[in-house]
């Protein structure tokens, strides 16, 4: 399966170098690709790399470690800009806590893209949202809620009804979180969607959370030239990043 971050790759890209970040936790990693396949992955430490400060850090939870693209994963590696846990991240919590602690670290980016149920993502709003620093924020993909509504809208077609479900859990739990803290969100429609959640606008450093794509809350079928067009947009900025990174 190829990676959907194009949708919403510049948008990740800007909030890192505009926040000016030290510090992401990425929960849900499952593969690791670049370029035209660019995973989050691979944006993240790109744009942390094209920062000054070697100090800074991208940490990352899956159950597994990914095994595909072993030369691209071992550059990673080598950056020491990335650090892997590997496990559950509900029993890796108290590690990845103590880790953070130890380096008197705090979170600015934590992005969530992990399996989508109730329990889960109640317990990593609730507990990793703790680890941020004042001006941390939550990105999170994979949430159907219509915030207007408060209702759900998930696509009917090539999924279980189970899968609806544990979705429909999974936005709860956001919805929950939003109603008992001061957390605001806006969403970047497409693909499945991308939530930002802050706790104030200045937290954004300026970056637009608008919907330019084109499409709707109810998910509907996006073309493949609508797909193609979106891909090779965000070729065309990831080449002009590289560049840039290049002539610093």
């Amino acid at each position: 399966m190829h990676s959907d971050m194009y949708f919403h790759g510049e948008l990740i890209r800007n909030l890192v170098t505009a926040k000016d970040v030290k510090v992401i936790l990425e929960l849900g990693v499952r593969t690791i690709e670049s370029r035209t396949q660019s995973t989050s992955t691979y944006i993240f430490h790109e744009a942390l790399n094209s920062l000054s400060d070697n100090r800074r850090k991208l940490y990352s939870c899956d159950m597994t470690r990914p095994i595909k693209n072993k030369n691209l994963i071992r550059q990673l590696e080598e950056s020491k800009i990335w650090h892997f846990f590997e496990g559950d991240d509900i029993k890796k919590f108290p590690s990845i806590k103590k880790t953070l602690e130890e380096k008197n670290e705090k979170i600015d980016i934590l992005f969530i893209d992990t399996y989508k149920n109730y329990k889960l993502t109640k317990f990593e709003l609730e507990n990793y949202s703790k680890l941020l620093s004042d001006t941390g924020i939550i990105l999170m993909h994979d949430l159907g809620v219509d915030w207007k509504y408060n209702n759900v809208k998930r696509p009917k077609k090539k999924y279980n009804l189970k899968d609806i479900e544990d979705w429909q859990e999974h936005d709860t739990a956001i919805i929950e979180l939003l109603e008992a803290t001061d957390f605001k969100l806006k969403a970047q429609l497409g693909s499945y969607n991308m939530g930002v959640l802050f706790r104030d606008l200045a937290h954004l450093n300026g970056v637009k959370i608008s919907n330019d794509l084109n499409y709707d809350h109810c998910r509907n079928s996006v073309s493949h030239q609508f797909c193609k067009a979106r891909r090779n947009d965000w070729n065309a900025k990831w080449k002009m990043f590289e560049k840039e990174k290049k002539e610093r």
